[in-house]
This record gives C-alpha cells, structure tokens and sequence, in this order.
C-alpha cells in the first residue's frame, strides 16, 4: 500500500530551523504545476506546496515533467532572493538536493549538471526550476521566487517511456523501494533546502 503524502506528517519530520521557517505547507492530490499554483498565491513569505500528481509538470524550457501520481516527489517553495543571488540560486538548491541524497544513502555517481539538473551515472534523478513573478513595484529589494523539485522516487516503466532522456530513481539506485518514504524524504529535503537558502539569504 502507497503512503499518501500528509502535510502533518511532513511537518513533524522537519528540522526545528525548516518548522520555524516553513509558514505555510499545502499538500494537494492533483496540480496542473506545483510552482504555478504557488505563484497565483504569494500569500506568505515562506510556502511550501506538494502535490501527489502534476497534470501539467513542467522542467526547465517548458519541457514536460514527468509527474505520475503516488510515485515520486514534487514540491515547491515560495522564498524571496536577494536579487545579487538569484542567479546562483540552483547551485544552492542543487547542493541542497545532493546532500539529501548523500544522507538518504546515495554514495556514488551524484553530479549537478548546470543549470538545474541532477544527475546519477549521466541519468536523470531529479530537476529543479526556479520561476519568479513579476511585480507591480519592480523597485523592491527582495523578490519572490518559487523553488521547484522533481524528485524521482519509484518510477513505472510505463510512465519512464514518456521522458526522453536517460533517467533514473531512488528505487533503482538504492534496490528497495522508497515510495512508501516520501513524507520523509520530503521533509529531509526541505530540511536541507532551508539550512542551504538561510545561509545565503
């Protein structure tokens, strides 16, 4: 039996520093787009979205992301940049992702390919895209922007023939499954991202 994602769940596995941070943590069965829905709802200054499917996932170039539902991660963050580094934001995120795996049991292979991928063995094992939206008082300091992660966890072969790259999961990698930890792994993730995003801030 598949977990289902659970946003009190996800909230008791944050770190102390992410729960403090994190205002807002939306989880939802079906998104067209994490990201999208984040960004029609720059509501607090610190959100979190996850959704268990994306109709509409999209990667970087408005590439289609793969987002079966119950099988992997996507989630999405609402944070606000200093604009001097907006464009050193996905080596931070990246980072983030990388030191998760690492944690999670990850050893080998792992390599970012700039500008918002994550590579296992020259094979796709997660992506992020970072989008802003454009303001009425473009003067501000800070802007906000929407951090989002694809994160695969258990692929299906059939969903797997839809992307058109070498690709990988968690399952595969670490030879056992991994669905059932995705409140978990979701809450590791962030952790990281947080305590990666507050240090450059």
């Amino acid at each position: 039996m598949l977990t289902a994602l659970c946003s009190a769940t996800i909230y008791r596995s944050l770190s102390e520093i992410a729960n403090q941070t994190i205002k807002q943590l939306i989880v939802l069965p079906s998104l067209p787009s994490t990201n999208q829905y984040l960004l029609e709802r720059i509501d607090f200054p610190v959100s979190v979205c996850l959704a268990d499917q994306q109709t509409k996932g999209r990667g970087q170039f408005s590439r289609h992301w793969v987002s079966p539902p119950a099988s992997n991660l996507y989630i999405s963050l609402l944070w606000s940049a200093l604009p001097q580094h907006i464009p050193s934001l996905a080596t931070y995120v990246g980072e983030a992702i990388i030191t998760c795996l690492k944690d999670i049991g990850v050893d080998d292979g792992l390599h970012m390919k700039c500008p918002n991928d994550i590579l296992w063995e020259q094979r796709k094992l997660a992506g992020i895209l970072i989008e802003s939206k454009i303001t009425a008082n473009q003067a501000q300091r800070v802007s906000p922007l929407v951090i989002g992660i694809g994160l695969n966890l258990s692929m299906s072969e059939a969903a797997g023939k839809k992307i058109d790259q070498p690709w990988t999961d968690l399952t595969s990698i670490l030879k056992m499954p991994m669905v059932q930890r995705r409140n978990s792994i979701a809450a590791q993730l962030l952790s990281q991202l947080i305590l990666n995003l507050l240090g450059v801030s």
